[in-house]
C-alpha cells in the first residue's frame, strides 16, 4: 500500500508524463487486486464524459 501512494508521487514532479502516471497506477492496483491483467480507458479530446444513451440527473 505504501508503495502504491509513494510511487505516484515520484511522477508528480517536473517533466510530469501522464502515460507513466497511469501505468504506475494500473500496476499498483493490479497488485492490490490480485489480478494479472487491467488497462485504463480515456475518453477522446473533447468528450464530455458522458456515455452515449445515458441521461443526466432528473429534474
Amino acid at each position: 500500500m505504501t508503495a502504491a501512494l509513494i510511487g505516484p508521487a515520484n511522477v508528480l514532479v517536473a517533466g510530469f508524463d501522464p502515460v507513466e502516471f497511469l501505468y504506475r497506477v494500473t500496476e499498483h492496483c493490479m497488485d492490490l487486486l490480485g489480478i494479472s491483467d487491467a488497462g485504463v480507458v480515456l475518453p477522446p479530446p473533447g468528450s464530455t464524459g458522458e456515455q452515449p444513451g445515458k441521461s443526466g440527473p432528473k429534474e
